[in-house]
Parts: C-alpha cells; structure tokens; sequence
C-alpha cells in the first residue's frame, strides 16, 4: 500500500490544552485541543461559533494561572458536531511565537520537519 503524502503546510502536534476562545459576542473556555499547528487548531467543544466569526484565542501553557500563554487572532473555519478548527491570522504577545513554536517542537514526532517549516516562514507566513 503506497503511504499518502501529507499536504498540509505545517505538522500538526496531539495536544490537550486549555484555551479561551472570544468572540465580539461571547467566551468559550475549553481545555480539549486535539491538535495544534503554527496556522491553526481544533478545539473541541459542545459551544460552537459559527463559521467565519473572528476571534481572539487564548493557550495557557501552565493552566489558567500560568503566566506564559499563547495570544493569536483567528477565525472559526470548520464547524463539526465535536468542535471547532480554527485558522491563525495573527500571533500576537512578545513571546506567543516563541511558545507556540516550543509547544509543536517537543510534541512533534517529527523535529526535522518542524524545524523546516520553521525555518520557511516568517510566523504563519511563508517566506517570500
């Protein structure tokens, strides 16, 4: 059997961690994540936005009461009965790159790979 190549432009990682979702409208807070990538995530969640609503995402690395987290900017783009996947527009906070890189590095089977895509785009974006 011939093994599919993956099309996606970044690795995803199998994380769970607790995020908050804002929208203009209301808070989702949830701590089931199936995975993460430098442009986007799952969430899984009985409360759903629908598709297109701008948001702003919150990853607590350490818990609510940690201090280091995650700050982006994103919109829901896939609605399913279990969740939500949402695209990344921006990564904004001084270190939100910086953690969300280390947070898919050493969750990653594949540290080559990721380290690639690193070194391909600037943030979310692809070098020019």
């Amino acid at each position: 059997m011939k093994k599919q190549r993956n099309q996606r432009e970044f690795t995803r990682v199998l994380v769970n961690m607790e995020v908050e979702v804002k929208s203009c409208k209301s808070i989702i807070l949830s701590h089931l994540t199936k995975d993460i990538s430098l442009n986007g995530l799952f969430l899984a969640s009985e409360e759903k936005f629908p598709v297109n609503t701008d948001c702003l995402l919150t990853i607590f690395l350490g818990g609510r009461k940690s201090q280091q987290r995650i700050k982006l900017k994103g919109k829901v783009v896939r609605v399913e009965e279990r969740g939500m996947a949402f695209a990344f527009h921006e990564i904004t906070g001084s270190d939100s790159l910086a953690h969300l890189r280390t947070l898919i590095s050493y969750n990653s089977p594949e540290a080559q790979s990721v380290q690639k895509e690193f070194k391909t785009h600037l943030g979310i974006k692809r070098r020019k």
